[in-house]
This record gives C-alpha cells, structure tokens and sequence, in this order.
C-alpha cells in the first residue's frame, strides 16, 4: 500500500480534488512516508527469524549496473536512498559512478529545460556548471567516497598468469600462458 501511494503520484494529486478532508489527505501521504520504518521492521524481523542464535546480522543487497538505464538511474538511486539506508542493511552498488553522474545530470537538465531556452551565453554556462555541480553532490551523497571500493582496470591484468589446479601444485587444470 505505501508503495503504491508513492509510485502513484497522479492517483495522490487526483486525490487533491475530490473533496475529502485535510486530515485524510494528510493519513495517505503519512502512510507513503512510513514506509523506511516499515522496511526496516520487516527487515528485522526477517534477520530474527532467519539467523535466531545470531548478533549483528545485516541484510546486504547487491544492485548490479545501477547507471545502465539511464532513463530510470535517479529514481532508483532515490529509492534507494530514501528506503533502503537502514540500519541492518548494506547496499553493495555496483556502478560506474562518471556514468551515474551524467544521468543525474540528464535528470537535472530535463528539471531545468526551461531555464535552457534563455540563451544567453553566461547563463547557459553557469546553468551547466550548476547542473553538474548538483550531480556531484548528489553522488557523493548516496555513495560517500570514503565507502567507495575501486577495481582495477581490466587492461592493466595484461602480465597476470591464471593457473587452476585441483589442489595440489602438481596437477594443473589449465594455465593462461
């Protein structure tokens, strides 16, 4: 139910008109915001019930490629950061953080598209910094850069050597050189 009240917004503004009192109105968009709480009640219970003999269990939840749709990347980045930062849980993210970047930067340039039209040229200049600006800060807001884990690059594995063995060094299974 929460959920849904989120995920229709048109259904809340239609809502807005059909003449129902302040505080019922004001019950609907308390249920949407109850929802962290809820997340993290389920999420407890489900560690207790699950893992009943152990302490300082966590949920993690893997996220492959969050910035490869680009048209959806900021509203699941937000969903993320509005539900799913709660305690007992850990979000492994796995994602190319320039690339998410751009798409919040693409998001804020469709929020701002009016504001492009002005075409003088200074505007238009301190409208991108801005927007940029923005995006970074955003970034580093849902994935602070002390949490942050880099791979290395592929192209600098060129010199490694692979050997598979079944286990012992005698016996090797295949060998990459």
């Amino acid at each position: 139910r929460y959920i849904s009240l989120i995920n229709n917004q048109k259904q809340m503004l239609d809502d807005e008109f059909d003449y129902e009192g302040n505080i019922s109105k004001l019950t609907k968009l308390g249920e949407s915001t109850n929802l962290k709480k809820a997340m993290a009640e389920l999420i407890r219970d489900y560690l207790e019930f699950m893992n009943q003999n152990e302490k300082n269990q966590q949920l993690i939840i893997a996220i492959d490629d969050l910035d490869l749709c680009s048209a959806n990347a900021y509203k699941m980045a937000e969903q993320i950061r509005k539900y799913l930062i709660i305690p007992q849980v850990a979000i492994v993210i796995s994602v190319r953080i320039e690339q998410l970047e751009l798409c919040i930067r693409e998001k804020n340039m469709r929020d701002f598209r009016k504001l492009y039209k002005n075409r003088d040229n200074e505007v238009y200049r301190q409208l991108n910094q801005e927007i940029q600006t923005m995006a970074e800060r955003y970034v580093a807001k849902l994935v602070p850069k002390q949490r942050r884990i880099y791979l290395p690059k592929v192209q600098s594995f060129d010199d490694v050597r692979i050997l598979y063995m079944d286990g012992s060094e005698d016996n090797i299974l295949w060998d990459s050189a």
